[in-house]
């Protein structure tokens, strides 16, 4: 037999407390700017996945070594694939000698 049993029930209300900002203004230009600088490898790969007309950039990362950077061709030409992603890069601010040091694959 069951004997008799207390169900207890639990209300309450809160008051909507604002979220605070735990995120400095500017925090994220700066740390950019910093990862354009000393990790351009970490700046290209906060970038991707990137689409163009003529190329799809994304990114792989093996389990050690560097990232690696594949280009999807759109277009049969690679020249102009080449070419397009070059424009691409310094358009964001990366270097020759950044680039240099990127591995880029065409697919």
């Amino acid at each position: 037999a069951v004997g008799n049993a207390f169900i207890y029930s639990l209300s309450f209300t809160t008051v909507d407390v604002p979220v605070v900002d735990t995120f400095p203004s500017g925090f994220d230009s700066y740390t950019e700017q910093r990862d354009l600088k000393e990790r351009p490898d970490i700046y290209l790969a906060n970038k991707l996945p990137h689409v163009s007309e003529s190329f799809q950039m994304i990114l792989e990362v093996p389990d050690d070594g560097p990232y690696v950077y594949r280009v999807k061709m759109k277009i049969a030409n690679v020249e102009k694939v080449r070419k397009d992603v070059i424009t691409w890069l310094h358009s964001i601010n990366l270097t020759d000698s950044d680039i240099a040091e990127f591995d880029i694959r065409y697919e």
